[in-house]
This record gives C-alpha cells, sequence and structure tokens, in this order.
C-alpha cells in the first residue's frame, strides 16, 4: 500500500485494515450511518462498492440463520464489547464467514450510540473445522462398525 501523503503525519487506519486483511467500520447509532474502509471489497467482491451509508445494506446480507444470533450478540452485549461470527453473503452470491468484534460506546446515559469495530473473513478456518468435524464423525462411524463386526465374530 502507497502513502501518498507527503505529510509526515499519516491516518493508520487505513494500514491497519489493510493488515487485518477485514473491514473496519464505525457506526453512529445517532444518525444512522456507517463508514467502512474498503476491505469490504476483497472480503464480499468487488461490486462491494454499491454498499450504502445505512446499516440496513450491511443487515440484508447476512444470513437468515444468522440474524438472530447477530441481533443477540449486539443488543444483549455484556459490558461495552461485542464478539460475533455469523455468515454474510458475497455480491457473487455465496456466503462468507465472518468473525465481527466490535466496542460499544454509550452517552453519559449508557444509552449506545456508536459501534466501533472490525470484521475479518474466516471462511478457511470455518472449512477446515468442518472438514475436521466431517472426518471425526466418519471416524466415529467406522469405530461403531467395526465394534459391531467384532460383536458378531466373537
Amino acid at each position: 500500500m502507497k502513502n501518498d501523503s507527503s505529510s509526515s503525519e499519516v491516518n493508520p487506519f487505513p494500514y491497519i485494515a489493510e493488515a487485518l486483511f477485514g473491514i473496519m467500520y464505525d457506526l453512529d447509532l445517532r444518525t444512522g450511518k456507517v463508514r467502512r474502509t474498503y476491505g469490504i471489497k476483497r472480503i464480499l467482491g468487488p461490486d462491494a462498492d454499491i454498499a450504502t451509508d445505512s446499516p440496513s445494506w450491511w443487515n440484508s446480507r447476512i444470513h437468515p440463520e444468522d440474524i438472530e444470533k447477530v441481533q443477540r450478540a449486539f443488543f444483549e452485549a455484556k459490558g461495552d464489547n461485542c464478539d460475533v461470527e455469523y455468515r454474510i453473503r458475497h455480491t457473487d452470491g455465496h456466503y462468507v464467514y465472518i468473525w465481527d468484534q466490535a466496542v460499544i460506546i454509550r452517552d453519559q446515559d449508557g444509552t449506545p450510540i456508536r459501534i466501533v469495530g472490525h470484521n475479518i473473513d474466516i471462511s478457511r478456518h470455518k472449512d477446515t473445522e468442518n472438514r475436521l468435524r466431517d472426518a471425526w464423525y466418519q471416524e466415529q462411524q467406522m469405530r461403531l462398525e467395526l465394534e459391531h463386526r467384532t460383536a458378531q465374530v466373537k
């Protein structure tokens, strides 16, 4: 990533987002506007530049089976941190697993006013986890079959 600034003061956030291979976001709950880093194209595809500054664009892409879990994670967050994994629709139609970590900023009365966080693509990790789970299940099935056959021989 090239630094186009001639100033010695550089905004580090684009570089942090690049290092995370993710999306950093800032949702102002008072205005309903959200800002996201360009990492959105790397995770959700080149057509993700159609994303609006409204959270509804993002929310409409969350997998239907995960919507309730995501809402619960944010609305029932203990303290000021939120941490949830869910699937979101890529612009080509398939789903990507992401890990969403955020800090909920509150006003003096404790009312949430901002959510600042980041999303990281964990699809490869989830695929590996699923393959390992499937392999374990197959191993268990084979063990049961072997035990059954051994018992028949005796």
